[in-house]
């Protein structure tokens, strides 16, 4: 039987052990405390905001717009009406996923370079974002 951690989920924990090591600490622990609490209210804000962002993803040879969340729940799908004309089946399905899969990728890289732009002790909080985001 196995555990169930893949090489994805190692390779995240190594590199979060990485990142671990290169906090630069305060040697005063009410510093600590104050600092994460910064933290904190700052990651607070950050997936507070991206929440409430929507991202688009357009496929590329089909007029496809497909609209998603930060987490990647699609709100929106928008086929052209030349698409819903002169398109078949298969190939306007293709094309609604290829337009979701770039708009959860947009939605991906936005939340990737927000928690980049965050740091706790020195280390960017985009150190400690599993491989499939970043």
């Amino acid at each position: 039987m196995t555990s169930g951690i893949g090489p994805e989920a190692l390779r995240g924990t190594e590199a979060f052990m990485r990142a671990a090591r290169n906090l630069q600490l305060p040697s005063n622990p009410r510093l600590i405390f104050e600092r994460m609490a910064e933290f904190q209210e700052s990651m607070r804000t950050s997936v507070q905001e991206l929440a409430k962002q929507t991202f688009d993803g357009s496929a590329e040879n089909v007029d496809v717009t497909a609209t998603v969340t930060v987490y990647g729940a699609v709100t929106e799908i928008r086929i052209g009406t030349l698409a819903k004309r002169y398109t078949d089946n298969l190939t306007l399905g293709e094309a609604v996923v290829e337009a979701v899969r770039a708009a959860r990728a947009n939605a991906q890289n936005a939340w990737v370079e927000r928690m980049t732009g965050t740091d706790l002790f020195g280390v960017s909080a985009g150190a400690f974002i599993p491989p499939p985001f970043s």
